[in-house]
């Protein structure tokens, strides 16, 4: 716990906008995101296009890159409908969750922020 309240300070110390209300805290200017594998995957969360993306994951994939948007880590990601495991293998070091069916949203994190996230098709 301590180690998260340290990790908040020192992104708070970097954001260029923070805005603090009753129930959250929402930092601007500071994407945690910082590097992506699927050229689609990176125009959605840009807000540029959802063309490269199946229509029917387009809703899942804004709430899964909203989320990890804002996580410091993986445990941040372990939420209900999002299935989060551990990579294996090749992979050691990566998490994915799900998005639908054998579609997946794969990422690592670096010093709080995830990188090379990608949009794969495990089978």
């Amino acid at each position: 716990m301590a180690a998260r309240i340290a990790c908040h300070r020192a992104i708070l110390a970097t954001a260029a906008i923070v805005s603090l209300d009753k129930r959250h805290l929402t930092l601007y200017g500071n994407d945690m995101i910082r590097s992506f594998k699927h050229r689609g995957l990176k125009a959605l969360y840009n807000g540029r296009t959802a063309k490269r993306v199946p229509p029917d994951h387009v809703e899942k994939l804004r709430d899964i890159l909203a989320v990890l948007d804002g996580s410091l880590g993986p445990v941040d990601m372990d939420l209900p409908g999002f299935r989060l495991h551990a990579l294996k293998g090749k992979w050691k070091g990566n998490w994915a969750v799900s998005v639908s069916g054998n579609w997946r949203v794969t990422f690592r994190f670096e010093e709080g922020h995830a990188v090379e996230v990608d949009y794969v098709d495990y089978h």
